[in-house]
């Protein structure tokens, strides 16, 4: 089948502007570009979901990245489909106490927590060289 000039260029055109999803296989494909929060809801998942909403700035201004796992699954802040290998990572991190684990962006674990306390991981960050220079930055 022989294809015109215009309909060739036409589908190059829609491909190059048709929205992207990325599949992210590891949590070290966020290294060096985000922070990331793991959480294990151990019961009810709104009050921490309404806590992330509500500090959604500040969430955003650290470079933060979360991801919730509840009895339902997991889902998370970043708009990355989650590849099977990003979901054991996810599972192996928290461990079988759960909790909420800090992980800075050089893909080490910082803190540990036994609930989410955003003001105790935002002050964590705040604390870190890395964000230091990042604050410093005009």
């Amino acid at each position: 089948m022989k294809h015109t000039p215009a309909v060739v260029l036409s589908l190059i055109a829609m491909l190059a502007y048709a929205p992207l999803s990325h599949c992210a296989e590891r949590l070290s494909d966020y290294q060096w570009q985000h922070r990331l929060l793991l959480i294990r809801a151990a019961g009810n998942e709104q009050p921490i979901r309404a806590a992330l909403d509500a500090n959604r700035d500040a969430i955003i201004e650290r470079d933060l990245v979360w991801f919730l796992v509840g009895p339902d699954g997991i889902e998370g802040s970043a708009s990355d489909t989650l590849g099977a290998g990003l979901l054991a990572d996810i599972l192996r991190t928290l461990g079988d106490t759960g909790g909420v684990v800090l992980i800075g962006k050089d893909g080490q674990v910082k803190a540990r927590y036994p609930q989410l306390d955003l003001e105790a991981v935002f002050s964590r960050i705040d604390s870190m060289p890395m964000r230091k220079r990042e604050m410093a930055k005009p």
